[in-house]
């Protein structure tokens, strides 16, 4: 498969429904190869690690987060702490699902020694044979002397009870932390472990059965030894028949297992895949619907179906535009198309990681990065490193802009594609002319026409290529797309530059031409846009040729569509506690309000708890918007829908656009809702946060609280708007316009105070009022005006966010107006 830049596969995400999927694919280790795939129809991006254990050189193992029963550690740490010559990570996924302290739920087994006991979930193991191995197992466990004498042993690395007999290796820690009132023997084993389900022989080293004030608590040995401690029955089984020098086995049992000694294993649930068919085990295993159904961040490992090809996958997810996760079902369902014969979940969410060679190949959902986790699954190659063997390049495909540099670098492996130190003197550097020229180390200068062809190192008889596309820009795309502003306010305009292959150009803001036309706002060099005077033009930029304009309005009151739901490319759907499944989000055109469709919402909200449904899109909005509206097609469903979108801060806001109750209370007929954004609440993630604008529309969402009143149907947008209010003063005279006239009102929208300019021709008392859009009296001024400039400083105090009307009398005569108080 070809490494194409990563400047073409950020390009691909920007226009998701339009891309088909891509899959990059590049070997990592002998028979393992490393995968990204990219599916718009999310979107999704997954990775995948391929592992084929026919090779003598592969297998796999597990690691414990700082080698305890309790513990956290990334990931990415236990891979490079388990990695050294002869025994390399090539690639690892986070393991099993934990408790407080980082516990793990499931059962775990290090080179053949068991961590832990198992719970009813599934696991995933690994042979001493090196057969891969799903199953639910029950554990067994005992100590046999001389054939004959048996004992059950209870627990592994867990607190002693009653009549039990425990055995703690290392991984517990220093000591068994037990009472005096038990007996407990420190042995030694004859020979490293050779995994469970096969009996392990020991030699009784030390006993303690005093039971005196400084019994128990025994030192666990730190290498090929072990603690069996007793209490009750147990104690009085190693009391009378386990002493010191007595050569004693140790069987702890794992089934079933089909009788196959497990080197290897990691516990996980549910399992997804049985026997080449999706399964999804999620009943069987206790797994709530929600976690199935519902779309997450996931990892998980498959094997095929004759059990020599392993696969690690992880899903991305709660990254809206980027990766939005997958439910159980689509998960299983994408690791059928490569083959999966049998395969188990992982634990996901915000610990969801892969990391190949050493760095994190999968986008964490956690805002702090990479999750510390309890355990780790990694593919170990027990390769040695050899000479230099291949040369590589970045990528096998890139794109340059005319007349732009790139530094191109290259890497080198063995025939194992373990790295090997490059000297970059050595590197022989070409390239075909038609597309430049480039430098002994390695800077590209590309020509100034569009044109492809390869770029060449070599070093001695070893070499890599790579194809390299001149472009030019062929396209300016500007947003917001239509900007409306009050005069005086500031909008900074974003840009995408694309070229003839569709890719997305960095151009530095300053790079572009700028202007504005009329002369109603002004315009500078990083395209923030600052607002004049009324009226209507347009905002224009330009760059290597090609150009591209926006509407702009200034002053005046105007409604402009969001989104008119013809296409459903706009939107993307996640939930919780739902069956995402069988939801969807499509343009239809049998219910619409303006031609040619409308948005049709197919949801399933039958899930028990709190159902949310969410349309997710990006939406920046310009100005200082007072209201949005839409048009809702309605089942009387009584389900709620809400919107969000993020201040200028990037701080989220939640608006209802029905109320939660009566929620959509109107049946097969359009309704157009209006909602002012004054109405909107911060998010529970940020209380204190103010309105502040521009803002950008991130979700609108349909909601239910009420277990009574789950079901599914459908539901129909369109028409989505964005209303404002103008920023020109309508004077009202009613006898002489000399008597006075509003100069200015700054700032507006204001956040506690705001200042009223006046210019007085006669004297008077000047009168300010000011009224709430329900017509409600809030607040007064009154002042003795003569002749010259008057200023009224109104204090808004406890008044909410809104819009206000202003009404100022002098005399006879009065004026009015609007303006918007954001705290």
């Amino acid at each position: 498969m070809r490494k194409i830049s990563p400047w073409l596969i950020i390009i691909a995400l920007s226009f998701n429904s339009l891309v088909a999927q891509s899959l990059t694919s590049r070997p990592v280790g002998p028979g393992i190869n490393h995968h990204h795939a990219y599916l718009p129809g999310g979107p999704w991006h997954i990775q995948i690690l391929e592992i084929d254990l026919s090779d003598t050189m592969n297998t796999l193992e597990t690691v414990k987060a700082f080698n305890a029963i309790e513990g956290y550690e990334r990931t990415s740490s236990m891979a490079n702490r388990s990695n050294r010559e002869g025994h390399t990570v090539i690639g690892a996924i986070n393991g099993d699902f934990y408790a407080s302290g980082g516990i793990t739920i499931g059962a775990q087994i290090i080179k053949g020694t068991l961590l832990k006991r198992p719970y009813p979930r599934s696991v995933f193991a690994l042979t001493a044979s090196k057969q891969p191995f799903i199953n639910v197992v029950d554990y067994y466990g005992q100590v046999v002397k001389n054939n004959s004498m048996v004992f059950s042993i209870n627990g592994v690395n867990e607190t002693r009870q009653e009549n039990q007999l425990i055995v703690y290796n290392n991984y517990f820690g220093a000591s068994t932390g037990t009472n005096q009132w038990g007996t407990e023997i420190s042995v030694q084993y004859l020979q490293s472990p050779p995994g469970i389900n096969a009996p392990q022989y020991a030699v009784v080293t030390s006993k303690d059965s005093l039971m005196g004030a400084e019994s128990g608590n025994m030192q666990i040995p730190t290498n090929m030894g072990a603690i069996l401690s007793g209490h009750g029955f147990a104690r009085d089984f190693l009391n009378d028949s386990v002493f010191v020098g007595d050569t004693v086995a140790i069987q702890l049992l794992l089934h079933p297992a089909d009788n196959n000694i497990l080197q290897e294993l990691i516990g996980g649930t549910p399992r997804i895949i049985r026997g080449g068919v999706s399964s999804v085990e999620w009943e069987a295993e206790s797994v709530g619907s929600s976690f199935a159904h519902d779309r997450h961040p996931r990892t998980a490992v498959g094997f095929n179906a004759d059990s020599t090809v392993v696969y690690f996958f992880t899903v991305d997810g709660r990254q809206g535009g980027y990766s939005v996760g997958m439910s159980l079902f689509e998960l299983a369902d994408y690791m059928l198309e490569w083959g999966v014969y049998q395969g188990v979940n992982l634990d996901g969410g915000g610990s969801t990681t892969m990391v190949v060679r050493g760095d994190v190949v999968s986008s964490p959902s956690d805002a702090g990065g990479e999750r510390s986790v309890a355990n780790a699954l990694m593919a170990i190659s027990k390769a040695p490193l050899g000479p230099l063997a291949y040369l590589n390049l970045p990528w096998d495909e890139t794109f340059a802009l005319v007349e732009s540099q790139i530094q191109f670098n290259v890497t080198g492996t063995d025939s194992y594609y373990n790295p090997i130190p490059v000297d970059g003197d050595s590197i022989l550097w070409s390239c075909d002319e038609l597309i430049g020229t480039i430098s002994e180390s390695g800077l590209f200068s590309a020509s100034g026409t569009e044109s492809s062809g390869l770029v060449i190192a070599q070093h001695g008889a070893i070499n890599d290529t790579m194809l390299v596309h001149v472009t030019d820009i062929d396209s300016i795309i500007l947003t917001p797309n239509q900007v409306i502003l009050e005069i005086g306010s500031i909008q900074l305009m974003s840009t995408q530059a694309r070229d003839s292959f569709g890719n997305l150009i960095q151009v530095d803001y300053d790079s572009y031409s700028w202007w504005v036309t009329p002369d109603i706002a002004t315009i500078s060099s990083d395209g923030a846009v600052h607002a004049l005077h009324a009226g209507s033009g347009s905002i224009e930029a330009s760059y290597h040729g090609v150009s591209a304009s926006v509407p702009l309005l200034v002053g005046s009151s105007t409604s402009v569509i969001l989104d008119n739901f013809n296409t459903s490319s706009n939107f993307t759907l996640s939930g919780a506690v739902i069956n995402l499944s069988a939801c969807s989000f499509v343009a239809d055109t049998e219910q619409f309000v303006s031609t040619p469709s409308s948005g049709k919402l197919n949801y399933s909200l039958a899930t028990g708890g709190t159902s949310v449904l969410y349309m997710n899109c990006n939406i920046p909005i310009s100005g200082t918007p007072e209201s949005v509206s839409i048009q809702v097609y309605g089942d009387n469903s009584a389900h709620w829908i809400r919107g969000e979108f993020k201040n200028s801060n990037k701080e989220k806001f939640i608006l209802n656009i029905t109320d939660a109750s009566p929620g959509i209370n109107w049946d097969n007929e359009w309704r157009e809702i209006t909602v002012m954004l004054t109405e909107a609440a911060p998010h529970w993630g940020n209380p204190s946060a103010i309105l502040s604008f521009p803002i950008t529309w991130t979700k609108i969402y349909l909601a239910e609280t009420d277990d009574n009143n789950k079901d599914s149907g459908s539901i129909y947008f369109d028409d989505f708007r964005i209303n404002f209010i103008s920023s020109e003063i309508k004077d009202t005279p009613k006898v002489s316009p000399k008597m006075f006239h509003l100069e200015d009102h700054f700032p507006n929208p204001f956040n506690s105070s705001m200042s009223f300019r006046f210019s007085i021709q006669e004297p008077g008392i000047l009168e300010l009022r000011l009224y709430a859009l329900d017509g409600r009296e809030v607040d007064s001024l009154k002042q003795d005006a003569r002749p010259g400039s008057l200023i009224l400083n109104w204090e808004a105090k406890n008044l909410p966010s809104g819009v206000y009307v202003f009404k100022a009398t002098l005399g006879s005569q009065e004026l009015s107006g609007k303006c918007l108080l954001v705290k």
